[in-house]
């Protein structure tokens, strides 16, 4: 990472050291840094610390043009300032500050409010934080700063918790990219490993319903097969409804359930599935079949469930992946270029509360067009990303490409030069094709040859 601020971080032999004046170890001052480099919400930052020395409470140095204490603190700063406020360095930022025995939260506004600068601008709707042991101890430290949307960020250190923070709306830092930021109040630290990980990849994933561990048909509750959906109007958003927190847990496993618990009486319940885990993944559920989320409405709407509990909040990862969800479904001809996106509760025939005040709340930012691009429709020659065989699947009516020896569902159009395709539904003859292209794909389709009884 590259750093703006003033000269106070110098090379030495396990990492860069504080030290005003290139001087290592001096630290009589108070030093502000924020990264060069601007990141996408949600990111992690993280690396590890050392503090060598802090200058306890004979520290003095002049602010605000008087001789006063100030105490020594190490300071997290997981968002600041915007494209807006950057030149103005500290005018907008969100802090989480350790020193020995006490955390403390706070944030700055001084741009927006000059006359009271410190403070969020409502409030918060949770505010954790955990005092730690003694944090100046000479000894190497793991922090990681997770910033999971503009209103929640939270410090770790060695594993633990230390602060966890739900910021009402307007959030302090409400849009755009951010920088992070480091405070060292007369104390003095190595540093080493910064990274910051963004969360928003180049893409997303459907995880086929035989990968999930779901039956590889779609059936109604009579055992007839569901018909396709096609260029249908209404991409439909739901949640669970129930008091449930699903944060931690796996989508996929979560959908099994639902369809266990509901096989008899409305399986295949929902087209795709959204959970709370940081990772690439969408499950398919029905898919491009019909579902049974919406009575009356089903042939016309793919919907999609968010597992989120009553008072859950929704993450922007979620939210980035039924953008990305709803422009793959337009690009493949599913879903209508005018399609209309909906909350349950606005679906024509619905009375419901459904999809919960999270959902409902930050609606106007499903619309807007993916952040991340859909799979490509051509694939240049001598691309990394050329497909080694194409299977165009009869029975669960998908095409598959093996891609960097992982199977995919493609979007693009099968019939690229050099590239076989293979058509058929006999899963013996499949899977013998699909086994000469590595281990991986044998067992997703063994899998699916097991859960049709073949």
């Amino acid at each position: 990472m590259k750093w703006l601020g003033p000269v106070g971080l110098v090379p030495v032999s396990d990492g860069m050291r504080t030290g005003y004046g290139g001087v290592p170890g001096n630290v009589n001052t108070y030093l502000r840094y924020e990264s060069e480099e601007t990141f996408q919400v949600p990111f992690t930052w993280s690396g590890r610390i050392k503090t060598t020395k802090n200058y306890g409470p004979e520290a003095r140095f002049l602010f605000t043009n008087e001789e006063v204490w100030y105490d020594p603190k190490l300071v997290f700063h997981p968002q600041y300032g915007t494209d807006a406020t950057i030149a103005a360095g500290n005018d907008e930022n969100v802090l989480i500050g350790l020193n020995d025995g006490h955390t403390s939260v706070s944030a700055e506004l001084r741009a927006e409010r000059p006359e009271r600068p410190y403070g969020v601008r409502t409030g918060y709707e949770s505010k954790k934080v955990v005092h730690p042991g003694v944090v100046f101890d000479g000894e190497w430290h793991d922090f990681r700063v997770e910033v999971l949307s503009h209103g929640h960020y939270q410090l770790w250190w060695d594993g633990q918790l230390m602060a966890d923070v739900v910021e009402k709306e307007p959030f302090t830092i409400q849009t755009g990219r951010v920088r992070v930021g480091l405070r060292l109040d007369f104390l003095d630290v190595t540093l080493t490993d910064l990274t910051v990980k963004e969360h928003n990849r180049m893409g997303y994933r459907i995880v086929p319903r035989i990968e999930a561990g779901l039956p590889a048909e779609v059936r109604t509750s009579s055992g007839g097969l569901r018909p396709p959906l096609s260029n249908e109007r209404w991409m439909t958003a739901h949640y669970t409804g129930n008091n449930i927190d699903y944060a931690g847990k796996d989508a996929a496993e979560i959908t099994r359930q639902i369809q266990r618990v509901f096989s008899a009486s409305k399986p295949f319940e929902y087209n795709y599935v959204i959970g709370q885990e940081d990772d690439d993944r969408i499950i398919e559920f029905a898919g491009k079949f019909q579902a049974a989320h919406s009575g009356g409405e089903n042939g016309d709407s793919f919907g999609v469930l968010f597992l989120l509990g009553v008072g859950e909040e929704i993450t922007d990862l979620m939210i980035d992946k039924w953008r990305w969800l709803r422009d793959v479904l337009i690009a493949d001809g599913s879903l209508s270029p005018n399609v209309e996106q909906l909350q349950h509760r606005q679906m024509p025939r619905a009375a419901t509360a459904c999809p919960g005040a999270s959902i409902i709340r930050r609606w106007p930012e499903f619309l807007p067009p993916c952040s991340q691009p859909v799979i490509p429709q051509t694939i240049p020659e001598g691309d990394d990303m050329k497909p080694t065989i194409i299977v165009d699947d009869i029975k669960i009516a998908g095409i598959f490409a093996n891609v960097a020896g992982r199977w995919i569902p493609w979007l693009a159009d099968p019939n690229i030069e050099g590239v076989p395709i293979w058509r058929g539904d006999h899963p013996w003859t499949r899977a013998q094709i699909l086994h000469d292209q590595g281990p991986e794909g044998a067992a997703l389709w063994k899998a699916r040859r097991d859960e049709l009884g073949s």
